[in-house]
């Protein structure tokens, strides 16, 4: 009975992650994605353990068991602070992963001395193995390891629902929903006597719970899923490269205007390119050298015949966050613009002779008469 609990609750953390597998996204955050694929490994920890007899079996599977309250909380509470959308350090992340990774080490010390469990035995109980623990003084720091996780998730939604209103408060919410239920999970798995553990039930609920979430973050990914297609096919075509001058990427409208942009491969270096060493290599030096940003032209001969088209050039720094990692550089169609430049300069210059000319008429003019008046006055 006990082991057919632990191979249902398997076999649908599987299931679930496939799902998630088959509706994954680029945008969904990393953790999310380690919270499903762990939730399956765990769970089957758990099952391996409810059908193993020898104590070193046992032994193997309780430290394997420890990923979940260890490694997945972490992940958890990433999730968490990644949906509120709340920027933190990456020392903080990467401590309270390492944090994580000492405890899970103390965990290894299980069945080698007594800093996390004292002793521990197999038994069999109506058929059914029962394993029998006497916990040590790392495992009361464990108690406490496992409670600031859950404050601290806790805490954060509370603090989005109050103060993060660009959030969805369905996604909020919803986020409690996880918490909740590994609460009663952890507090069940003390009170009730029966050896059944109710934390890979918790887990598998929390997967629903993130499934739900993922499928409600597709709605507010449109605005991202539309700015990518306006780049991919507009009118604005678009060139990165990095400080090395490394090519990262371009989109197709960049790569009928520069047709150069076709032959490369990511990471070459576009100073060895002649068609390009000649605009962007220069087009780069001179931003490093100005600093300002200021546009500049480039003109694309027709090969057919056609007309000619001229480009808007803005050069930019590209960012990963708040880092700077490249150059981006983006071409808009001038060509309208500048012919009705160029027709206002015409007409400029044509009004200029125009009136030019009738002004050297008038003043003619006017000498020719004050000399007829000399005339007239001297003939008298």
């Amino acid at each position: 009975m006990v082991e057919a609990y632990y191979a249902i609750l398997c076999g649908i953390a599987f299931l679930l992650l496939i799902f998630y597998i088959c509706i994954w996204n680029r945008r969904f955050d990393t953790c999310i994605t380690l919270v499903f694929v762990l939730v399956p490994i765990v769970n089957l920890i758990y099952l391996l353990l409810s059908v193993s007899e020898e104590l070193n079996e046992t032994i193997l599977a309780i430290k394997l068991s420890y990923i979940g309250g260890c490694f997945l909380i972490w992940a958890l509470t990433m999730a968490v602070v990644s949906l509120c959308k709340i920027e933190i350090k990456r020392w903080i992340r990467v401590g309270s992963f390492i944090i994580s990774f000492i405890m899970y080490l103390g965990v290894q010390t299980i069945g080698i001395n007594g800093l996390f469990y004292k002793s521990v035995r197999v038994a069999k109980e109506a058929g059914q193995t029962v394993v029998i623990k006497e916990y040590g003084p790392l495992h009361t720091v464990f108690y406490f390891y496992i409670a600031i996780y859950y404050i601290a998730g806790i805490s954060v939604v509370t603090y989005s629902l109050f103060k993060k209103k660009e959030v969805s408060r369905v996604i909020l919410y919803s986020l409690f929903l996880p918490e909740i239920p590994a609460l009663i999970g952890f507090a069940a798995n003390k009170i009730i006597p029966y050896n059944i553990d109710f934390m890979p039930l918790s887990y598998v609920f929390g997967q629903l719970v993130y499934l739900f979430i993922v499928k409600r973050m597709s709605y507010y990914m449109i605005s991202d899923m539309v700015v990518e297609s306006m780049i991919q096919s507009g009118d604005t075509g678009f060139v990165t490269i990095d400080f090395r001058y490394n090519y990262l990427s371009s989109n197709e409208t960049a790569k009928k205007i520069i047709p150069a942009l076709r032959d490369l491969t990511v990471d070459q270096n576009v100073q060895d390119v002649e068609g390009l060493k000649d605009n962007m290599v220069k087009w780069v030096n001179h931003y490093k050298e100005d600093g300002s940003g200021s546009d500049v032209r480039y003109e694309k001969m027709d090969p057919e015949g056609n007309e000619d088209r001229i480009y808007k050039v803005k050069i930019s720094y590209l960012y990963d966050g708040s880092r700077k990692i490249g150059y981006q550089f983006f071409f808009v169609d001038d060509t309208q613009e500048q012919k009705y430049i160029s027709l206002l300069d015409k007409y400029n210059s044509e009004l200029e002779e125009e009136v030019g000319q009738k002004t050297e008429k008038i003043i003619n003019m006017h000498n020719n008469l004050i000399l007829s008046m000399a005339t007239m006055v001297e003939s008298r």
